[in-house]
């Protein structure tokens, strides 16, 4: 029982997560900010590939949860689209 709780809690503060995410970004959106949605990761080395390449090449502030990534700068997300989409 004890385990199907600690999984309950888990999965409730990931959802909790993930919809602050969403609101913080369409507020964000609302400022200018532009929001990037990925279809999917083709694997776990692709997502990580995407953020090694997200640090390396926006010149502006990003984020992202999960697919959908925010970016402060409208040509940090036309780079990223012609890149990974």
């Amino acid at each position: 029982m004890r385990l199907e709780q600690d999984i309950l809690d888990t999965m409730g503060k990931q959802m909790a997560k993930e919809m602050d995410f969403h609101i913080i970004a369409d507020m964000l959106m609302g400022i200018g900010w532009t929001s990037v949605e990925l279809n999917r990761f083709q694997n776990n080395t692709q997502a990580v590939d995407i953020n090694l390449w997200t640090e390396t090449n926006c010149t502006g502030e990003w984020k992202n949860v999960s697919t959908r990534y925010i970016f402060e700068k409208k040509q940090d997300a036309e780079w990223f689209i012609l890149r990974w989409r």
